[in-house]
C-alpha cells in the first residue's frame, strides 16, 4: 500500500511499474499475462487490461478485483468517473464492467477491431470507434445503442469527450481530427492539418483547448 502520489513509470509486454512522485522510488511492479493497457479513473482506481483478465486496483495500491474477461483478443480499455470499465476487442466486441467488477453488458459494436473507447464525463454514455470508421454511442446501464455514424474513411484511432460532455473529438487513420455533437452525431468541425494518423486527443480541463497528437510527430493545439 502506498500513500504518496504515484505515476505510471513504464509499460512492457508483461508488466507495468508505479513509482513515487519526487523521489521516484519504485512502489510496485505488476503483471499477469500480456499487458494491453492501463487506465486511471478520475477517482484514482487503476484498471489494468491484460491478455488473461482485468485487474482493478484501489488508489492505495490494493488489488480490488481480478477477473477473467470474456472478450477475445482485448485491444483497448477505458474507465469512467463512476468506476466503470469498458474493454474492446479485435473481433468487434465491447464489454462494460461495473463498479464491483461485475459485467454489465457485452455487444458486437463494430465490424473488425474496436480501436477506441471513451466514457462521457458523467459516465452515462460510452463512445466506441472501430476499424470500420464508425463511431457508436451506447447507454452504459442498458447496453442500448443510442446512435451510430460514419466518422472516418478508415479506422478511428482515438476518442475524447470534452469536460462538459457537449463535444466528442475523434482522430483517425485518415489523418484528420473531428469534432462532433454527441447528441445528434452532427460533425461540427474537421481539423485536417496532420500528415499521418491522429493517435492522441485531450481537452484542457476547462474545455478551452483541444490537443491533437499524430504519428507525424507533431502536437497541435486548437480552440474548439
Amino acid at each position: 500500500m502506498w500513500k504518496k502520489p504515484v505515476v505510471l513509470a513504464c509499460l512492457s509486454l508483461t508488466a507495468f511499474s508505479l513509482v513515487g512522485v519526487g523521489d521516484w522510488t519504485p512502489l510496485a511492479s505488476l503483471g499477469r499475462g500480456v499487458v494491453k493497457g492501463v487506465q486511471y479513473s478520475p477517482t484514482g482506481e487503476l484498471a489494468v487490461l491484460t491478455s488473461v483478465g482485468l485487474d482493478l486496483w484501489t488508489p492505495e495500491g490494493e488489488l480490488q478485483s481480478a477477473r477473467g474477461i470474456h472478450t477475445p483478443f482485448p485491444t483497448v480499455s477505458a474507465a469512467s468517473s463512476s468506476g466503470l470499465v469498458a474493454v474492446g476487442s479485435r473481433t468487434g466486441t465491447v464489454e462494460v464492467w461495473g463498479e464491483a467488477g461485475s459485467p454489465l453488458f457485452s455487444v458486437r459494436a463494430h465490424i473488425g477491431e474496436v480501436t477506441a473507447l471513451a466514457f462521457s464525463p458523467d459516465g452515462a454514455v460510452l463512445a466506441s470507434g472501430g476499424e470500420d470508421g464508425l463511431i457508436a454511442l451506447w447507454d452504459v446501464r442498458s447496453g442500448r445503442r443510442l446512435r451510430v455514424w460514419e466518422a472516418h474513411s478508415v479506422a478511428v484511432r482515438v476518442l475524447a469527450f470534452s469536460p462538459a460532455g457537449e463535444l466528442l473529438a475523434s482522430g483517425g487513420e485518415d489523418r484528420t481530427a473531428k469534432l462532433w455533437n454527441p447528441a445528434t452525431g452532427e460533425q461540427l468541425f474537421q481539423l485536417p492539418w496532420h500528415i499521418r494518423a491522429v493517435t492522441a486527443l485531450a481537452f484542457r480541463p476547462d474545455g478551452g483547448l483541444l490537443a491533437t497528437g499524430s504519428l507525424d510527430g507533431t502536437l497541435r493545439l486548437w480552440d474548439p
